[in-house]
């Protein structure tokens, strides 16, 4: 899969597919129903100092990766898309993507799929 830089996401036309992303969460905001699902805003930001705006449908709760540096990947069928508004980059998660988390200096851990919950386990 290849990772789509942030800075690159304004420039793509809208809904157009993603394979994979990377940044840093640097906001979550509240997780609330939408229609028949869920829906949750985000913010990333990547190393260039590149911001883009997200939402995450039928995931749960995302405050877990605020402050940390994730990977998000479409699902097998796709689900991951440009998603610009009035002008600002912007993404749309589908319930399909998954989040990993990358830990400074080592490989990314397991993705948690969405409805999937983010416990830990002791190392």
């Amino acid at each position: 899969m290849a990772l789509t830089p942030l800075a690159q996401i304004i420039n793509l036309p809208e809904k157009c597919p993603l394979a994979e992303i990377q940044g840093t969460v640097v906001k979550v905001y509240e997780h609330a129903p939408f229609n028949d699902k869920t829906k949750q805003n985000f913010s990333l930001k990547d190393s260039s100092g590149t911001l883009v705006g997200a939402t995450a449908w039928a995931h749960d709760d995302l405050s877990f990766y605020q402050g940390k540096e994730v990977i998000i990947k479409a699902g097998p069928k796709g689900g991951l898309a440009v998603n610009n508004y009035k002008g600002k980059p912007g993404v749309s998660v589908s319930a399909t993507c998954t989040f990993q988390t990358v830990a400074s200096g080592t490989a990314p851990q397991t993705p948690v799929p969405a409805n999937h919950s983010h416990s830990v386990a002791p190392t």
